[in-house]
């Protein structure tokens, strides 16, 4: 008998459709390879293997979960934290780098269990490495009551050799039994739809472009909204109780708020009509007229509306917003149905369920052992943080080439500090930050004994390495000595999760640099034209004299902001220079006032940053002021003039 599915006309082997990496899920005729194991006692396991077990791995004919037997797991009355099942297995090419996913049938068959007595984790044998899937914990169900778990895990790059652990993670000396059925560890499809969601009502705002236009009283006044994949339905009905007085004004309707337009999406027709997005239909009902209708999208005033346009008795198409009570007299009534695209919106989520949003992080310092160590003069060294506090994916390699090496794809935040133990002889000192062995991002050049911080986004992949290296520039070549405390001297790696919730699609980054060599001018506010884009999710950005960052949809966004004039010696004390963000137009986070004071400082960047809540619309633009008598021109240098965006 094949092993195949039917996919059409043609079979299509089983093993193409569903590759399981558990040899023997179900126990239907033995446990092995499944083996007991003892590590020490501990919450998490330390790999999963060796040791004579107290608990118990058997095959069970009573009332299995499915087919003719399961597998039992027995726990007696005593603390047995440290003890578990796991089973050895290597994946394919092909899922390296992967998110695979973990799920079996399970029940609590005897006894008494809480919630995470027992927990799921991988261990990356070729690494060395334990990994914690998003669900991990196995909890607590009615007796006999048969349940599903699920676990989620992302494969490492450079390693096909793993083990499943199922581990007794509490200090419960409670006795249970647990019946494990149908275990698949595999690739994990992810889940994705079109977003539908249900009618809400909302108010609806009849309003005008200009003076004095009076559209009559409203009284029937029924608006419903829904979202359907990226674009936004609309049904409102209204009826006006009186005749109005002919107005002068453009009428528009509002939308839901936060909500904006995206006219990409909109064929353009003439002059400032964007496009037809919907019907409408009117009636008057005193003469029993029928009337019908289109929506349209206009710009005004530099926004997008919609405007309900309708014929009159004479087919002349007369705008609702050029004359309200010429359509009809009291007890006019009009509908409309539009549908129109949203900005930042997707017809394509991923599921909430399948959303990768595991911690990825890491914090090392350099211990005293490495941190008297000496730096080259005028040359970029790697810094050895060897000594770890954490690291979620044991994704760091000490020593001479240290490296962080990208556990999962994404955009990472990293930060260093760094500080000497003597400031004498010091001159211009820099961090910078590489990508496989590329630079991507520099620090501000600084000197003297404080501790100097750093921070940047770098976007990667899985597999790429990142390293950080310091320059020492000295008068006398004197080496660098870093300080040996391990409050100073530490890197923090994180990767920034997406949502939890939905629509992984629409998270908002926009990362921009500059190497135009911008003049920043004397006596003025200049705005900072980051005109090189690195990424932009949603072509948020406006390059230019006027750059500035638009919002695409609402929420709080993390701004950092660098900028880097090539000299500052002609600046006295007391003279400004200073770094400003902009919110639409008005200033909002400002950076302390800067000036050169003594001879070393020739340069250094200045930076900002801040959590900024914004509608869709509302922008950012970052501003720098001086006044040395002179134009400053900025470094040519991108890397040391960039803004980096993040919707949080």
């Amino acid at each position: 008998m094949s092993n195949s599915i039917a996919t059409g006309n043609s079979p299509l082997p089983l093993r193409q459709q569903i590759r399981n990496y558990i040899s023997n899920p179900d126990a239907e005729t033995v446990t092995a390879p499944w083996a007991t194991y003892v590590d020490a006692s501990a919450s998490i396991p330390v790999d999963g293997i060796g040791g004579s077990a107290n608990i118990t791995l058997t095959r069970t004919t009573s009332l299995p979960l499915r087919g003719t037997a399961s597998f039992l797991i027995t726990k007696d009355a005593a603390n047995r934290q440290g003890q578990g099942i796991s089973y050895d297995f290597s994946i394919d090419n092909a899922d390296l780098a992967k998110p695979l996913l973990v799920s079996f049938d399970y029940t609590v068959s005897s006894g008494t269990y809480a919630d995470g007595d027992m927990r799921v984790y991988l261990y990356d044998v070729t690494n060395s490495q334990i990994i914690e899937p998003a669900g991990t914990q196995i909890l607590s169900v009615v007796t006999d009551l048969p349940q599903k778990h699920k676990a989620t895990f992302q494969t490492n790059s450079n390693s096909n050799s793993y083990r499943l652990i199922i581990h007794v993670a509490s200090t419960s000396a409670s006795s249970y039994n647990l019946k494990l059925d149908n275990l698949y560890l595999g690739p994990h499809t992810i889940t994705t739809g079109t977003a539908i969601t249900d009618w809400k009502a909302y108010t609806l705002n009849i309003t005008a472009a200009t003076s004095n236009p009076t559209p009559g009283t409203i009284g029937t006044n029924a608006a419903y909204y829904r979202r359907i994949g990226d674009s936004l339905e609309i049904q409102y009905s209204f009826r006006q109780t009186t005749a109005g007085t002919n107005g002068s004004g453009i009428y528009f309707f509002s939308l839901p708020s936060g909500l904006s337009i995206d006219t990409t999406k909109i064929n353009t027709t003439d002059n400032d009509r964007i496009g037809v997005v919907g019907s409408a239909s009117g009636g008057d009902g005193g003469a029993g007229t029928s009337l019908e209708g289109i929506v349209r999208v206009v710009t005004l005033s530099g926004a997008e509306r919609l405007v309900l346009e309708m014929s009159s008795e004479t087919n002349v198409i007369t705008r609702v917003s050029s004359s309200f009570s010429g359509l009809g007299t009291s007890g006019q009534r009009y509908s409309f149905r539009a549908t129109v695209p949203i900005v930042g919106w997707s017809s394509n989520v991923e599921m909430s369920n399948d959303t990768d949003t595991r911690v990825v992080a890491a914090r090392y310092y350099a211990s005293a052992s490495t941190a008297n160590s000496s730096f080259a003069d005028n040359t970029f060294e790697v810094m050895d943080f060897d000594t770890k506090v954490f690291d979620t994916h044991g994704a760091v390699t000490t020593g001479a080439s240290w490296k962080y090496t990208l556990p999962i794809s994404g955009i990472y935040r990293l930060s260093t500090v760094l500080k000497f133990t003597s400031a004498v002889n010091l001159g211009d000192n820099l961090l910078e930050v590489r990508k496989n062995s590329v630079n991507v991002s520099f620090s501000s050049i600084f000197n003297g004994q404080q501790g100097n911080t750093f921070s940047c986004l770098i976007q990667g992949v899985a597999g790429d390495i990142l390293d950080v290296r310091a320059l020492g520039n000295t008068s006398d070549s004197s080496p660098r000595i870093i300080d040996t405390a391990s409050i100073f001297n530490s890197i923090d790696i994180e990767r920034i999760s997406g949502p939890s919730a939905i629509a992984a699609s629409e998270n908002v980054v926009a990362i921009y640099e500059t190497d135009a060599g911008q003049n920043m001018a004397q006596g003025g506010i200049t705005i900072v034209d980051y005109e090189d884009k690195i990424k932009d999710s949603h072509g948020a950005v406006t390059t230019g004299a006027s750059w500035k960052f638009t919002a695409p949809v609402a929420g709080d966004y993390d701004i950092n902001a660098r900028a880097t004039p090539t000299s500052t010696t002609g600046f006295n004390a007391g003279e400004i220079l200073r770094f400003t963000i902009y919110k639409n137009g008005a200033i909002l986070i400002q950076s302390p006032i800067s000036y050169s004071g003594t001879p070393e400082e020739t340069t250094f960047s200045l930076i900002v940053s801040g959590l900024i809540p914004l509608l869709a619309g509302e922008y950012i633009d970052v501003r720098v002021q001086q006044n040395s008598g002179a134009a400053v021109p900025l470094s040519a240098t991108g890397i040391t003039n960039r803004i980096q965006i993040r919707k949080v």
